[in-house]
């Protein structure tokens, strides 16, 4: 193939506007050893490609059943540890609620309590106030 031709089908595919077949003839070109230098940067992003393909038909060859055990493992384990911190959060609610009421609840005692102390004090001076009454009208 001719340079030129090769550059313009570089540029292609690069733009992504290659067919399988345009893209194998570039794969054969760079796998040739008459590679022009000025297309150095190509030859290894095709040679980057290749081994990427390969390592991963690689990996898809590996036993998936194993694999799909640890997933379910690891799925497990997550909704547990998930269900437990929803289970925590929930009580640690729950109890800061209940902390929060009995606050409120003592400090209305504590407003009932002071005001029934002014009430008895009222009362008091009142008794005083109906005996003197009481004495100057007997007298």
């Amino acid at each position: 193939m001719e340079s030129k031709e090769i550059k313009e089908l570089i540029d292609r595919y690069l733009a992504a506007e290659t067919t399988l077949s345009e893209e194998q003839q570039l794969r054969t070109y760079f796998r040739s050893g008459k590679v022009d230098t000025s297309l150095n940067w190509a030859k290894m992003l095709f040679a980057y490609s290749e081994t990427t393909c390969e390592e991963q038909l690689n990996h898809s060859s590996v036993p998936s059943s194993s694999f799909d055990w640890r997933r379910i493992a690891a799925a497990v384990a997550i909704i547990c540890v998930t269900s437990f911190g929803v289970y925590r959060l929930q009580e640690n609610h729950q109890q800061k609620k209940m902390q929060l009421a009995y606050q409120q609840t003592k400090e209305a005692f504590d407003l009932i309590a002071t005001q029934m102390n002014k009430g008895t004090t009222t009362v008091s001076y009142l008794g005083y106030y109906e005996k003197s009454v009481s004495s100057l009208i007997n007298k």
